[in-house]
């Protein structure tokens, strides 16, 4: 598998950290669209070419559980990677939460490049990507 055929996409409410996390998939060479919100993310997964999902779980305007629940019902082999700075923690009530919303995997802010990396790398492999 080639890194530069996987599209991801990266949804956060936060720009910066947006921003920071689609720069570590691209020096990786994947490919990504970012989208601000679960509603702007819907829309590119919409668009059939995305690969992957790597959600915040707490955003405006649609949050990840949402997001997760809608990439559930429309595209259920799609994998989704959950980055959460809230719940106090990674605790067992809320890593089962998000996995139970469709999340393969879950990173707690803030994160390493190498752990998205080995993330992303898990996931795909797990699911067989692409998935298109």
């Amino acid at each position: 598998m080639r890194n530069a055929m996987i599209r991801i996409a990266v949804a956060d409410d936060d720009s910066d950290l947006r921003e920071v996390v689609a720069t570590m998939l691209e020096r990786d060479g994947h490919w990504v669209e970012v989208a601000a919100n679960g509603r702007e993310c819907l829309t590119l997964i919409d668009s059939g070419t995305i690969d992957l999902v790597v959600t915040d779980v707490f955003m405006p305007g649609g949050d990840g559980m949402s997001l997760m629940a809608a990439i559930r019902s429309r595209q259920p082999r799609l994998p989704v990677i959950a980055m959460t700075g809230g719940m106090g923690g990674l605790s067992h009530p809320s890593v089962d939460a998000m996995k139970s919303a469709g999340a393969q995997a879950i990173l707690a802010k803030p994160f390493t490049r190498q752990a998205l990396r080995e993330a992303t790398a898990q996931v795909l492999a797990a699911c067989g990507s692409p998935t298109r």
